[in-house]
């Protein structure tokens, strides 16, 4: 007889597997008048036993069966592990032909030979379907509303070089998280592509705000992104060195010190904020721009030592915080969107903004109202107090008129404020009333990407 130390060594096992088996009666064990365990040497043909059935695939409770009934008589359960692995070798085989023809194709893209419309369909579904199992990962399940934005954003990966510039971006996300890297939310229109939120570049879902990409369909998008600042250079050089190889779109990241801020906070409380199970309308969140208490970082930074503006360009009565915590304390704020707001609005650079400060504050006392458009298009100006004051505010609008795509109702916007002259603007113009393409005009040279703002907010 062995004891349980002795009969673990001889099996090759821990000792707490050998009581795990004991628990579950594939094996059984003999009380000493020590009352310590003894094992019969013949058990450890059930040990060898147990082994070879794991590498099979077998489960502890299936091998129970088997060993208690005995491996004549299980046939049955056999044939259905049998048909079982089958399968799974089947699936196998498949994932692997599917990925050896994506990789050929892969290969081919970044050598800029000619793909087919099989292969470019091909590498194009294989888009959608890391996209869709990225959003499945994030909110559990893939709803209506996510296949409509994905929908729109065809034209985000509708050409192999597309689709191509896609998984590049996947591959920076990867290395940053191989490495243990933190990134920061994305900028310009990234944190409105729901692509680029199932590739999980960004945390914001923007089918929660109901954001538009429209910045990454009418240019050849320059994605940035932005990485801790201490050991962000390795991360810096990767993109570079991945961007070089695209055929289309760029890769940009930038080293952003507030990362490593957010950081050191997080080990000094001991574990990081779950800022995602805070409410966006938390008091939590509000408190301090109720209070006009403000740090000097990003949109709210205009000192000389400003991280990113230019501070020279503002009206001196601007510079510093002093005139933003005036602006803050003089009014009520009501929300989250409505801190988005004034961090939008707050460009006080030209006189024309100034007034635009004024006159939202004037639009949550007695709310603004174009009498002119749609119920529906009243409706969506709500939470701007009637005003407007985004790019998507302004597709909004041609996009209900038009019915067009918005990514061809940016490119109008864009061509109204710059004021080129197409086909498409003396079609508008046709389409709409007098006072709604007036409104446009008018509003197009102010408006500012809400995707941006959210990011930043």
């Amino acid at each position: 007889m062995l004891s349980i130390g002795q009969f673990a060594s001889a099996a090759s096992v821990t000792p707490r597997a050998i009581r795990h088996y004991e628990s579950l009666g594939l094996i059984s064990a003999l009380r000493g008048d020590n009352n310590y365990r003894y094992y019969d040497r013949s058990q450890l043909d059930v040990i060898a036993k147990i082994r070879d059935l794991q590498k099979l695939g077998f489960s502890l409770e299936e091998m129970r069966d088997v060993l208690t009934i005995g491996m004549g008589k299980v046939s049955h359960i056999l044939q259905e592990k049998f048909d079982l692995v089958e399968k799974e070798l089947s699936v196998l085989e498949g994932r692997r032909d599917r990925l050896k023809k994506l990789l050929f194709i892969a290969t081919k893209i970044q050598s800029s030979q000619t793909i087919d419309l099989y292969e470019r369909r091909m590498y194009m579904d294989a888009v959608k379907g890391e996209v869709l199992s990225g959003i499945r990962s994030r909110v559990g399940m893939v709803k209506e509303h996510h296949l409509n934005y994905l929908d729109r954003e065809r034209g985000f990966y509708d050409t192999a070089e597309k689709s191509e510039f896609i998984f590049a971006v996947r591959d920076c996300i990867l290395f940053a998280k191989k490495h243990n890297l933190t990134l920061g939310p994305g900028r310009g229109s990234c944190p409105a592509s729901l692509i680029l939120y199932g590739m999980g570049f960004t945390g914001i879902d923007p089918t929660r705000y109901d954001l538009f990409p429209e910045r990454l369909f009418y240019t050849v998008p320059d994605i940035h992104i932005d990485v801790e600042f201490e050991k962000g250079q390795p991360f810096v050089d990767y993109c570079r060195n991945r961007s070089e190889n695209l055929t289309w779109g760029k890769i940009t990241a930038f080293k952003m010190p507030l990362l490593d801020i957010i950081n050191n906070v997080n080990k000094k409380l001991d574990k990081p904020i779950d800022f995602c199970s805070i409410a966006d309308d938390d008091e939590s969140v509000l408190k301090n721009i109720r209070s006009g208490e403000i740090e000097k970082i990003f949109l709210f930074d205009y000192s000389p030592t400003a991280l990113v503006m230019k501070y020279e360009n503002y009206f001196q009565d601007f510079v510093g915080i002093d005139k933003i915590k005036e602006y803050l304390t003089s009014q009520k704020i009501y929300s989250f969107r409505d801190m988005v707001n004034i961090i939008s609005l707050w460009r006080p650079n030209h006189e024309e903004n100034i007034a635009r400060l004024e006159r939202y504050k004037r639009a949550k006392v007695d709310c603004q109202s174009y009498d002119f458009l749609s119920p529906d298009l009243q409706i969506y100006l709500e939470p701007n107090f009637g005003l407007i004051i985004y790019h998507e505010d302004l597709i909004k609008i041609i996009s209900s008129y038009t019915g067009w795509d918005f990514g061809r109702c940016s490119r109008l916007r864009r061509d109204i404020r710059l004021g080129n002259p197409n086909d498409d603007l003396e079609l508008f113009k046709k389409l709409v009333s007098r006072e709604v393409y007036n409104l446009v005009e008018e509003e197009s040279p102010w408006t500012f990407c809400k995707s941006h703002a959210m990011s930043f907010a």
